[in-house]
């Protein structure tokens, strides 16, 4: 089912855009059973996640240097494929 991570991506992005200087945002424990289950196991999730600058490192992924412009772009796809798409994933905006 893709309405779970696309959720916990949206609300990944979301508290970028909306706290870009707060940086227990820019953290994501691997560890964390929720990142593991919503985003360490679908490729196509992760691949977003590394293009917002999310990097490898031991037991996390964190973003270095941030893109605030490219979080909102990101935050607008989101909510454009939700929008499109939102009857396939019971998912209304």
């Amino acid at each position: 089912m893709v309405v779970p991570p696309l959720k916990t991506l949206s609300t990944l992005v979301d508290n970028l855009v909306q706290n870009p200087f707060e940086d227990k945002y820019w953290k994501l424990k691997k560890s964390n059973k929720s990142i593991q289950e919503k985003i360490l196991q679908f490729p196509e999730i992760l691949e977003v996640i590394k293009i917002l600058g999310f990097e490898d490192e031991d037991d996390t992924m964190q973003i270095k240097f941030g893109n605030t412009n490219l979080f909102s772009s990101v935050q607008s796809g989101i909510m454009e494929i939700i929008q499109e798409n939102g009857e396939l994933f019971g998912v209304s905006v």
